[in-house]
């Protein structure tokens, strides 16, 4: 229900404010929280992309902005959860 709740939070703020505060709001969760999904910052930076259709079009390719962002973003968590449990151990 906590997720539930940041998600609808990160959702609103980031229509309110800038997609970034919403983006912020699900990396601080994935931080503060060890049951947060990996997948959770790359679909609120799909659903930014969606709703700001802030597409790119490079050529034939249109590049999803938040969606990248975010992808990047729970990347770069994963790996450094990852290497502060293994020197933990």
């Amino acid at each position: 229900m906590r997720t539930f709740f940041f998600i609808v939070l990160a959702i609103f703020l980031g229509l309110w404010f800038h997609p970034f505060v919403g983006i912020g709001i699900i990396v601080w969760l994935r931080l503060r929280s060890s049951v947060a999904p990996f997948g959770l910052v790359p679909l609120i930076g799909f659903i930014f992309d969606v709703m700001y259709r802030s597409y790119q079009q490079i050529g034939f390719i249109y590049v999803p902005h938040y969606f990248l962002i975010g992808l990047v973003l729970g990347l770069v968590i994963l790996v450094v959860r990852n290497r502060i449990n293994f020197y933990e151990t």
